[in-house]
């Protein structure tokens, strides 16, 4: 679960924030922290010394990040028992805390011990929402990507060397994984889910994985997609249903439309536990290749009888004649094979 300093700003605007708020006047104060930590980036580290300077300036980074991290796990707690579960964000009790003064000495607060103090100062109510959010932030272990990685989605302005800001079009060169598949469902993990399925339906960067079943690895392909540096790279490998299964539409639509999709490499081998992907799990699998940036080039598809790659390929981009999963099937947009059911 997370939230991101430019949701929180679309947010800030919408509600017509006042500027006293800690993302109001006091917004340089993040590029300024996280300008700290991407400096804690470049240190060398290889003598004894150099490690001792560089775990000094990262705590001194992190320090200066933490009243940006406790504004987003307030924000991200109104799902989680700090305000309503319902869409309209708005009207949460926890997005209405972080609009008062009474909330900044929390927000600021150094220390456990300044944490201890300002949760006493604070009314009943406000102390609750407080008290959960931090408590929740550390069961969930909310993580905000920009937080966590500021090298990655904060730079210089081109042309200067102090003027740090998030830039459009940041984000990762790469990313590669193999995500959970297990279900989203109460019925399915026996215990109750239905605050983070209220958080995902809410988040527009899961929209494409709400039809259906919520199985985790839709959520993790929105969530790798929206990482992305303006040229990055992404690859997962995934449940074959990827590619033809109606509850995996939205997902794939968003591939195909959003992304340049490259390749795909199917495994429908499932039966055969020496012989298929992962012996331990019944299960066909795909993986698939792309970039961010959409593309009208032809996808290469190539399906394989076991668990090992066959043909020969440079690079990302197959050399070989595109062969579709399912010959008989005709090329859809970008070119992936569909047919008529694939919505």
């Amino acid at each position: 679960m997370a939230a991101s300093a430019k949701e929180w700003r679309t947010i800030e605007i919408a509600e017509e924030i006042q500027p006293t708020s800690l993302f109001g006047s006091k917004f340089v104060g993040l590029t300024l922290a996280t300008d700290l930590m991407r400096q804690v980036g470049d240190l060398a580290d290889i003598t004894s010394g150099q490690l001792d300077e560089s775990m000094r300036e990262y705590h001194r980074a992190a320090d200066a990040l933490a009243p940006f991290k406790r504004i987003l796990d307030v924000y991200t707690s109104q799902w989680f028992g700090s305000g309503s579960q319902q869409k309209a964000k708005t009207a949460s009790p926890a997005l209405n805390f972080l609009k008062r003064q009474e909330a900044e000495p929390l927000l600021n607060a150094a220390d456990e011990k300044g944490l201890d103090k300002a949760l006493g100062k604070l009314h009943r109510d406000d102390r609750r929402i407080a008290e959960t959010a931090l408590q929740t932030a550390r069961q969930k272990r909310f993580f905000h990507w920009e937080l966590e990685f500021p090298k990655v989605f904060y730079r210089p302005r081109p042309g200067t060397e102090r003027v740090v800001e998030r830039l459009e079009g940041a984000g990762f060169d790469a990313v590669i994984g193999n995500p959970p598949y297990d279900v989203l469902a109460s019925e399915e993990l026996g215990y109750d889910v239905s605050q983070e399925l209220a958080f995902f339906e809410s988040a527009p960067v899961y929209e494409p994985a709400i039809r259906g079943k919520k199985n985790l690895y839709k959520l993790f392909v929105c969530r790798g997609a929206s990482v992305l540096g303006k040229e990055g790279a992404f690859s997962f490998i995934v449940p074959m249903p990827l590619l033809g299964d109606e509850q995996a539409a939205g997902v794939r639509r968003m591939l195909l439309e959003k992304t340049g999709l490259a390749a795909i490499e199917a495994f429908p081998q499932k039966d055969d536990p020496h012989n298929r992907v992962f012996p331990e799990a019944k299960l066909a699998t795909t993986i698939f290749v792309t970039r961010v940036q959409p593309s009208k080039t032809r996808i290469a598809v190539r399906t394989h009888p076991g668990r090992l790659l066959t043909g020969c390929y440079s690079g990302l981009r197959f050399a070989h004649q595109l062969r579709p999963p399912l010959e008989s099937h005709a090329h859809g947009p970008a070119g992936w094979p569909y047919r008529p059911d694939w919505h």
